[in-house]
């Protein structure tokens, strides 16, 4: 029983085939036809790769949605479970009850710590404000420059790897 070549298997036949062809060790013809059942090979493998990535999308699209189900379902817990504390939290400190102790767990309040409420930024003093400055190169500005013929140092126009569409 013969096995199916694997893509790069029948990629290196390809780049052999095309040495020996340099090599002169060929006949045209034999280059040809050697060359025809190569490229049918090739894309059939290519079309069996194509039909799989088809599959992908759809499969990722489900991922996604469950994705954001879930989420939306944790927040929803998380926010349950904060309303039921905050509840809990209210109804203690109404009735004056600091500490409640059951077999299992213990309830109690503990004294708030401070906090600071920011009212106006722009009225605050130097020494309490930090400043945060972020650097990002504007690529599609270094690309249209570069593009246009300028030198910019610290940058290059590179060649990108072509780009797989299955349509």
């Amino acid at each position: 029983m013969m096995t199916a070549l694997k893509l790069y298997e029948i990629t290196d036949q390809a780049r052999d085939l095309k040495q020996l062809a340099e090599d002169n060790d060929l006949t045209p013809a034999d280059i040809a036809d050697t060359l025809e059942g190569i490229e049918l090979e090739f894309n059939e493998k290519a079309i069996q790769i194509g039909n799989l990535l088809m599959n992908f999308t759809p499969f990722e699209k489900g991922l996604d949605d469950e994705i954001k189900r879930l989420q939306a379902k944790k927040k929803a817990r998380q926010n349950r479970r904060n309303s039921i504390i905050e509840y809990l939290r209210s109804n203690m400190q109404k009735c004056g009850i600091k500490k409640i102790e059951c077999p299992v767990f213990t309830i109690s309040l503990r004294k708030a710590a401070a906090k600071v409420e920011i009212e106006n930024e722009d009225a605050l003093p130097g020494e309490y404000v930090t400043v945060k400055n972020t650097f990002a190169p504007d690529k599609k500005a270094i690309l249209s420059a570069l593009k246009e013929g300028q030198e910019i140092p610290g940058a290059r126009l590179a060649e990108a790897k072509p780009a797989l569409q299955i349509r």
